[in-house]
C-alpha cells in the first residue's frame, strides 16, 4: 500500500442540488463542493488533499462509486457540476480515475475491517490501514483488465485505457498466437490514443507521417508494469526523438521544458538537438506525469 493520504469525499448526493453530482464528478474526472461546507467554504475544504493523495468519492445510498488522485492545482470557481443556483461551487481536477462496477458499502466496509466511514464529513481524511488496504483491493479486483486473457474489442480497450485499468502481463509464451495477437492489438489501441492526443505528429518536430510516429514510454515497458498502458507515460514522437529521447539525449522538465544533453559529437546530431526545443501537446489532459518524467531524467542523468 502507498505511504501517501487517503480521503472520503461525500459528493453531497443527499442535498436536492447534489442529485446526480457524482456523475458529473465522474465524467468530468473532478471533485467538487459548494457553499458553507461546514463553516470552511468550498475552496478551503477542497484544499485539504495534497498532490497526488487518493480520494475515494462516496455517493449516499451506495457508498464508495469511485477513485482518483488529486493534481497539483488549486480549486477553481466553477458551476458546471452542481449548477447555477450553487453558491460558490469550486472543483479540483483528479487523474488516474477509477470507478467501481458495483459500489462499495459502508456496511460491507465495517463487516470486513469493523471500520465505519465517516461518510457525514464532506472531506475527511482515512486513517485506518485495514479500511484502506480493503478499498484499494476491491478496486484492483473490480476494474483490472488483462489486455492477454481475453479478446477485447476496440471499444472496450480504449474504455480500460481511459480509466487507467487496462493491464499487460510481464511474460507470454512465444508460441502462443492467440495471446500474441491479444498483446499486439492491446498495444495498437495505446498508439492509437497516443497519436490522437497529439493530433497525429511527433510532439518535439513537425513530422506527421503516421508511418514515422511512435508511442513512446516515458518510464519504460520493464521499468513499471502497472504504466505500461498510461496515457501520461506515453509521448507520440517520430523515430529520430524517439530514438533520442530512449537514449538519454533528450528528456522533459516537470514543467514539459526540453532539456538537452549537452556533450554530443557529430554535426547532424548537434543539428537534430538544436532544433529540438518546444513539446506540443493537444490534449493537456494527458499531459506526461512528472513522476515519470523524473524518473526519465535520473535515468538518462539529465
Amino acid at each position: 500500500m502507498n505511504s501517501h493520504a487517503y480521503w472520503l469525499f461525500n459528493t453531497d448526493e443527499t442535498e436536492e442540488v447534489g442529485e446526480g453530482a457524482y456523475e458529473k464528478m465522474i465524467y468530468r474526472s473532478c471533485i467538487a463542493a459548494w457553499g458553507n461546507c461546514h463553516g470552511q467554504g468550498a475552496e478551503k475544504t477542497l484544499q485539504k488533499p495534497e498532490n497526488d493523495d487518493t480520494v475515494f468519492l462516496y455517493c449516499a445510498r451506495q457508498g464508495i462509486v469511485a477513485s482518483g488522485q488529486v493534481k497539483a492545482q488549486q480549486p477553481l470557481p466553477s458551476n458546471s457540476i452542481f449548477g447555477d443556483d450553487a453558491h460558490d461551487e469550486y472543483q479540483r481536477p483528479l487523474y488516474n480515475l477509477k470507478r467501481l462496477e458495483t459500489p462499495l458499502s459502508v456496511a460491507d466496509i465495517e463487516s470486513k475491517t469493523g471500520y465505519r466511514l465517516p461518510y457525514r464529513h464532506i472531506v475527511c481524511r482515512l486513517n485506518n490501514k485495514a479500511a484502506v488496504k480493503f478499498i484499494i483491493d476491491r478496486f484492483e479486483d473490480d476494474n483490472t483488465i488483462i489486455v492477454e486473457d481475453r479478446d477485447l474489442s476496440d471499444k472496450q480497450l480504449d474504455e480500460a485505457i481511459r480509466r487507467k485499468t487496462l493491464r499487460f502481463k510481464d511474460d507470454i509464451l512465444a508460441f502462443d498466437k492467440k495471446v500474441e495477437a491479444r498483446r499486439r492489438h492491446g498495444m495498437d489501441r495505446l498508439r492509437v490514443r497516443t497519436l490522437d492526443i497529439y493530433c497525429n505528429q511527433c510532439a518535439l518536430c513537425d513530422i506527421a507521417d503516421e508511418h514515422l510516429l511512435e508511442a513512446s514510454h516515458i518510464v519504460r515497458w520493464a521499468d513499471d508494469p502497472a504504466a505500461r498502458a498510461d496515457l501520461t507515460n506515453i509521448i507520440s514522437l517520430c523515430k529520430m526523438h524517439h530514438a533520442l529521447f530512449e537514449h538519454g539525449y533528450i528528456s522533459l522538465t516537470d514543467k514539459l521544458q526540453v532539456v538537452k544533453k549537452s556533450d554530443c559529437e557529430g554535426e547532424m546530431l548537434t543539428s537534430i538537438l538544436a532544433m529540438t526545443s518546444v513539446f506540443r501537446i493537444h490534449d493537456k489532459h494527458y499531459s506526461p506525469n512528472a513522476k515519470y518524467l523524473k524518473k526519465h531524467r535520473q535515468r538518462c542523468h539529465l
